[in-house]
């Protein structure tokens, strides 16, 4: 396939089918593949790298994606979890309520006979050994998804499968040395792997976007000896994985979340680096997620909207305001002057502080608590807290509202909402930067 065919069918929508949209349980990383606004989630039909140190949750993300597409569509969504290093022992019945490995079940499709003709054929999966057998598993797994299906053939990890050809060049030249014959170098044992691979993204790619199916290929960095530049990492897959992917998602985990003295989770930066086929390369996100209970994407929600974490994934604070702006002591200063209460609120103040002037903590109490006695009999009624917290929302804190969002489906959709208007505010301010229109003057 010639080089521009290529760039097209890497990059084009599939025509003849709807465009399916892999999501993947976590909205701030359903945003940051979407690459657009109001696209979420990362397009069927290409290819997703993830690259990342080991435990940054590479697995993790894999797992999140097939569960929350499972739930979202289990009529017609398939998968295949090729588990190649037998590192995903979470338990995923318990997580997500369903099995997610594809060890031990079939996988059904169809060949070709001798004369040409497709045949029915099926297979009881294990993980690929070989790049070789990844190859036909993925053929044999695109063939056999129907016209309103899509899937995810997720390979975790790449690094993990040796190029089949290698082992064999191996075993010939130890046969060789047993027997005293000469030891011969065929040349290509060290680039078999990456020559492969290359021809193995270039032939499925069409086969991909027709199936609407996402390949997922995970990867490990590994430090690069020799390199000028100190501390470099690279992925042992050579460049056709880089040059293949429609997006690379770079995982790093920033900070352990610890209880009792014991590591019950991490925090990851997730950032789709410089190679993403959208019009939003290099973004980056912080979630959370709990080794015994997954993503936390409300958690994460919380955090990015309120902007509780620093840039080393650390919790700068967790007190929230929900329901409205934050207060202010110059905007309740206005709103209590607006709304002709400022001289009850005086009184009120007098009473608990001996003062009568604004301060946000006595501002709060007069609105939403009252006063009380030492045996907490109230003995004045909160003024106004229904107009009180329709303007300024309510204070509490962060796992306050996110027990809060975990009983009511409303909420969540409201703070879903909320963080990405927040997302697309601050895209039209990174857009505004540019300081002009385009203007076609370019094709005078």
């Amino acid at each position: 396939m010639k080089n521009k065919d290529l760039e097209e069918e890497l990059t084009k929508q599939v025509d003849n089918k709807e465009a399916k949209y892999i999501r993947t349980g976590c909205d701030l990383l359903n945003i940051l593949l979407g690459g657009k606004r109001d696209v979420f989630g990362i397009q069927a039909g290409t290819i997703l790298g993830i690259w990342g140190d080991s435990g940054s949750g590479k697995s993790f993300v894999i797992n999140e994606m097939i569960s929350a597409n499972y739930y979202r569509d289990k009529k017609n969504f398939r998968w295949v979890s090729s588990d190649s290093e037998n590192g995903n022992k979470f338990d995923c019945e318990k997580l997500y309520g369903l099995d997610i490995s594809s060890e031990g079940k079939v996988i059904e499709g169809f060949k070709l006979d001798g004369k040409g003709n497709p045949k029915p054929a099926s297979i009881v999966f294990h993980p690929s050994t070989s790049v070789q057998e990844m190859d036909a598993h993925l053929s044999l797994f695109l063939s056999g998804l129907k016209e309103n299906e899509y899937g995810i053939y997720a390979q975790d990890s790449l690094d993990s499968i040796p190029d089949a050809s290698a082992e064999e060049v191996k075993q010939e030249r130890i046969d060789k040395l047993i027997a005293g014959t000469e030891v011969i170098d065929k040349g290509s044992y060290n680039l078999g792997k990456q020559k492969f691979l290359s021809n193995f993204f270039n032939n499925h790619v069409a086969s991909l976007a027709e199936k609407n199916c996402l390949l997922v290929i995970t990867s490990q960095y590994r430090a690069k000896i020799g390199g000028f530049i100190p501390n470099q990492k690279s992925v042992n897959c050579g460049t056709a994985l880089k040059y293949y992917c429609h997006t690379i998602l770079d995982l790093t985990m920033v900070r352990k979340i610890e209880a009792s003295g014991r590591w019950i989770g991490s925090v990851v930066k997730a950032r789709t680096k410089n190679k993403s086929r959208t019009e939003r390369p290099g973004r980056e996100i912080f979630y959370v997620v709990y080794f015994t209970r997954g993503i936390d994407n409300v958690g994460s929600n919380i955090d990015y909207l309120f902007d509780l974490r620093d840039d080393k994934g650390k919790l700068k604070t967790d007190e929230v305001c929900w329901g409205g702006e934050i207060p202010t002591l110059k905007s309740v200063t206005a709103w209590l002057n607006e709304t002709e209460q400022m001289g009850d609120y005086k009184e009120f103040a007098y009473k608990i502080i001996n003062r009568r002037a604004v301060n946000l903590d006595v501002v709060d109490y007069w609105a939403n608590i009252g006063m009380v006695d030492k045996d907490g009999v109230e003995t004045l009624k909160p003024a106004c807290p229904e107009a009180y917290n329709s303007k300024f929302g309510r204070k509490m804190t962060r796992n306050e509202l996110r027990d809060l969002c975990s009983q009511d489906s409303k909420i969540r959709k409201q703070l879903r909402q909320l963080v990405i208007d927040k997302w697309e505010e601050e895209e039209q301010k990174a857009s505004d930067a540019v300081g002009f229109q385009k203007i076609f003057d370019n094709f005078d």
